[in-house]
């Protein structure tokens, strides 16, 4: 599906799909107009059947579905420019998509710091540790079966969480190091396996829920107040905005708590609503 605000230079509404842009070209400042999902479960939403209705003249859309939870906290997205690849015409590859995630990374290791100091009180090296292990935990969850993580992954990425603390010297100078006289980062093999085995949540960040407290992946423009829902039919979860008349869509996710149809089975027909996307 379209993502929503990224949407309006065609005037398309949120829920349809807009293929006008190759990935060779997305970057920064031309992100995807498409939700590149790679998660999916037929049973998050019990393997029901789709039930909407299109509205003629309006261009809305009415989605079954039911309400899971409000997004409180986001992170900020990785953020991959094909400009810098040989794929996307460059001379070489420049690492970019290395060098974004360790950018973005610290700032996921947040969300899931702050999911836990609100289970548990202050941010003592507990609660880093429970952070740490649960944003481990829901990085190998998603990209299981999409691919094959390297032994010691779980290892690899709390390393680098831990590197974006500037009182890890030693682990930078392990994992992570200058390359040249230019200052260029260099990154060891393992580490590099590490990461491209995160292929699957480039442009995708994470978030947190306000009631349910869950932790999960979604789109690069998910932000605090979005919904998150899981519609008849569908098989992830979905993220939607309000707006004046309804709701834009903003993309699927993964969440799991909900992608094996905990959350579905746990509800009833008494749970249902409508949404209306725009």
């Amino acid at each position: 599906m379209a993502i929503g605000p990224a949407s309006e230079e065609f005037e398309l509404p949120s829920w349809v799909p807009d293929f006008s842009r190759r990935y060779t070209d997305y970057s920064p400042s031309k992100p995807p107009k498409i939700d590149l999902v790679p998660f999916s479960n037929k049973q998050c939403s019990g393997a029901t059947e789709c039930d909407w209705i299109l509205i003629p003249g309006g261009r809305r859309l009415k989605v079954k579905g039911r309400k899971v939870d409000y997004i409180t906290a986001v992170s900020e997205p990785w953020q991959a420019d094909a400009t810098t690849t040989l794929v996307g015409g460059a001379d070489f590859n420049s690492g970019q998509i290395y060098d974004s995630f360790i950018e973005c990374i610290g700032s996921w290791y947040e969300v899931a710091l702050q999911r836990s100091m609100t289970h548990n009180g202050g941010a003592d090296s507990a609660q880093q540790f429970v952070a740490i292990s649960d944003l481990v935990c829901l990085l190998t969850r998603a990209c299981l079966g999409l691919t094959t993580l390297p032994d010691q992954f779980a290892e690899l990425i709390s390393a680098l969480i831990s590197c974006t603390r500037r009182d890890m010297v030693a682990l930078r100078t392990a994992f992570i190091h200058p390359g040249n006289d230019n200052n260029q980062i260099m990154i060891t093999p393992q580490m590099q396996q590490a990461i491209e085995c995160l292929a699957p949540v480039i442009w995708k960040l994470i978030f947190r829920t306000t009631v349910r407290s869950c932790m999960g992946i979604s789109n690069y423009n998910a932000k605090a107040g979005d919904l998150l829902v899981v519609l008849y039919g569908m098989a992830s979860p979905c993220v939607i905005r309000p707006c004046a008349g309804g709701f834009n869509f903003i993309g699927q996710a993964f969440v799991p708590e909900v992608m094996n149809g905990e959350f579905w089975e746990g509800g009833s027909d008494e749970d249902d609503e409508w949404f209306t996307l725009i």
